[in-house]
């Protein structure tokens, strides 16, 4: 079977949590979070992998959360190719009131890509 690679190149940490109510000008208490690798081509990687294909996964990768996010992919079993930056991989947020409404919290990324490209592009030989 042939490898596919995918290629991220704004991942994130996504994380999914429950509050009992979405309430203004109020702390919120969550529920324990649950903490999943996310981008666009890592989840194809993740979902090749659960159909029992191979693949690798291509994806920007920095910072403490970035450790997080290979230690995930590697929990699961997935093949890496990270391309190193600097900063901290972004981070997502998503609270889910009891009463169903979503609250998604999407981070803008924190590096600039134009800087990546070449060496994303040596990696595909391109």
């Amino acid at each position: 079977m042939k490898n596919i690679i995918t290629l991220t190149v704004n991942p994130a940490l996504d994380t999914y949590t429950t509050i009992d109510c979405l309430e203004p000008n109020k702390k919120l208490r969550c529920q324990s979070p649950m903490i999943d690798p996310g981008g666009g081509g890592v989840n194809v990687a993740r979902v090749i992998h659960c159909l029992g294909g191979n693949s690798t996964a291509l994806y920007t990768q920095g910072g403490h959360t970035g450790n997080i996010y290979s230690d995930l992919l590697d929990k699961e079993g997935i093949t890496q190719d990270p391309v190193e930056i600097k900063g901290n991989l972004r981070e997502n947020h998503c609270r889910r009131p009891v009463c169903y409404l979503h609250a998604f919290l999407n981070n803008p990324s924190l590096y600039g890509l134009s800087g990546y490209t070449r060496t994303i592009c040596r990696r595909f030989r391109l």
